[in-house]
């Protein structure tokens, strides 16, 4: 199966956050169109934008990624228009808490070769040990780096950042 269009994956449980990435995205590729959206409940949801080829989906916890990101390690299914943002603390499934789910999307990033960017705000949790690790683990995936945003979300240098690793 070879898919043409470009996807972004988004990995953030609040709301307010996934507004902004969606915004960022938009303001980044220069869509003027509302995009297709596809609400699944539990299960995410997708917005697509057909002028310019992209889906984004959307996923805010880690079930829901776990999901996404299935799709596109099938046999046969072209990734190379593939790219995911992710936050490190969400919960695993809905009305979790939230936890270092993050670290486990990075690294399903890395053994699946997605590039994958971290825009986290991590100043009131007790993570920053992780800053020393993004840095190694990005030396072992296939792109070389894992761009790291953290203290504060800054959706628009996620954004730049993922779309110099996939070349779109």
């Amino acid at each position: 199966m070879n898919m043409n269009a470009k996807v972004i994956i988004v990995v953030e449980d609040k709301e307010i956050e996934r507004a902004a990435a969606i915004t960022a995205i938009r303001t980044s590729f220069i869509i003027e169109e509302e995009g297709l959206c596809i609400d699944l409940g539990e299960h995410g949801s997708t917005v697509a934008y057909k002028t310019v080829g992209l889906m984004v989906m959307l996923a805010h916890n880690l079930s829901v990624v776990d999901i996404q990101l299935s799709i596109f390690t099938y046999r046969g299914v072209e990734t190379s228009g593939v790219g995911v943002i992710t936050d490190l603390m969400f919960p695993a499934v809905a009305g979790g808490k939230e936890e270092l789910n993050g670290l486990r999307v990075v690294t399903d990033c890395v053994r699946n070769g997605f590039p994958v960017v971290i825009c986290s705000d991590t100043d009131h949790h007790d993570i920053h040990y992780l800053n020393n690790l993004f840095p190694i683990l990005g030396k072992v995936h296939p792109k070389g780096e894992i761009p790291t945003i953290l203290d504060k979300k800054d959706w628009n240098k996620a954004v730049t950042e993922l779309r110099r690793l996939c070349c779109y």
